[in-house]
């Protein structure tokens, strides 16, 4: 039995606002907006949006409706940037900005569908959605690349962990602890079974990343320290010519 159209609406009105707020917060933790703390809740909303719709279809379409706003949010600065460097008219520019930013938009579409259909066959949330953040992060082309572990640039002690895997090692952390935050709201307000190995995994992943952070920073500090010094000079090309004018 299809449900009416009222309860129809209210459903696409939910879903959408979990994809808009989901990306939204993953515009806010990004490198820029520099709150760095929505990083961990952004695929929340996500994994809740994938639960609700019935299709792998469903799920394509909200996803890039929720990578999208991510993409528009994060480089927000397009437009004036084309505008004032490229010479282009401001509504070229917005439409320019709003092509990229579906392109990349895209890629979150197509991780909806894959995780959608995943779970429909019987995967499971953990952890197939850090996973697969991760692959779209390394295989999917976009022009300016991005990580989700962009957020943390500013928390020294957290971005070390890069040594071992690169950005894609931090932000499988961080969607694995999306993943086991998202669970336990599961379990708190809709009576799923408490995720113990999802909160282990992802407890034991954020203290190893904290750990290795604090053994790692001093080891560097070290290092700069000890290393031999060379002096440089620099010539400003601008002044260098201003003053050539000048005298002539």
């Amino acid at each position: 039995m299809k449900p009416d159209p009222s309860t129809r609406r209210r459903r696409l009105a939910v879903h959408a606002g979990l994809a808009v707020l989901s990306g939204t917060l993953y515009f806010l933790g990004f490198a820029g907006f520099n709150h760095w703390y929505f990083a961990p809740l952004a695929f929340v909303p996500f994994a809740e949006l994938l639960r609700r719709v019935d299709t792998g279809k469903a799920a394509f379409w909200f996803g890039w409706l929720m990578g999208t706003i991510t993409h528009l949010g994060g480089y927000y600065w397009i437009p004036a940037t084309l505008t004032k460097f490229g010479g282009f008219p401001l509504p070229l520019s917005l439409l320019m900005d709003v092509a990229l930013c579906s392109w990349g938009g895209l890629s979150f579409g197509l991780l909806a569908w894959g995780l959608k259909r995943w779970w429909m066959a019987g995967g499971k949330p953990f952890p197939s959605l850090a996973v697969a953040v991760v692959f779209i992060e390394f295989a999917y082309p976009l022009l300016f690349p991005s990580y989700l572990a962009n957020s943390f640039w500013e928390i020294p002690v957290l971005i070390q962990v890069s040594d071992l895997g690169g950005p894609l090692l931090l932000s499988a952390v961080t969607v694995f602890t999306s993943t086991a935050l998202w669970l336990l709201l599961r379990w708190k307000f809709c009576g799923e079974p408490f995720p113990r190995v999802p909160l282990l995994v992802a407890g034991g992943l954020v203290l190893a990343t904290i750990a290795y952070g604090l053994v790692r920073i001093p080891q560097v500090d070290e290092n700069q320290e000890n290393a031999p010094s060379l002096r440089i000079g620099l010539v400003q090309a601008e002044a260098q010519t201003r003053a050539a004018l000048e005298l002539a």
